[in-house]
């Protein structure tokens, strides 16, 4: 996937959140809009889960994921961590995301 494609404008986060297309994972819940010009994606990390260095942390590891996940093409998805994901190593969080997002 192109991680140079993502949205970054908080309309179009509420536009796809508001759809309430959603997937629940035990990592993050994942809003999603299919049939789009383009599959991007949106990462959000509340202050609630911790201080900078673990939202960035998080933020890197699902950037990660997503660099080496085959996605169906024309969708765009907004994932939403949840406080579960700091409990969660590397390859826990790439099976849940991976298995998630294929239900897509």
């Amino acid at each position: 996937m192109d991680l140079k494609k993502r949205i970054k404008k908080n309309e179009e986060f509420k536009e796809i959140i508001d759809l309430h297309r959603l997937i629940r994972a035990k990592s993050c819940n994942i809003y999603f809009k299919k049939h789009t010009e383009e599959t991007r994606f949106g990462i959000s990390v509340s202050k609630k889960i911790g201080n900078a260095v673990i939202r960035n942390r998080i933020k890197r590891r699902i950037k990660g994921i997503l660099k080496d996940l085959v996605v169906k093409s024309n969708i765009e998805f907004i994932l939403i961590a949840k406080k579960e994901i700091n409990d969660m190593n590397y390859q826990e969080l790439k099976y849940d995301l991976e298995n998630s997002i294929s239900k897509i």
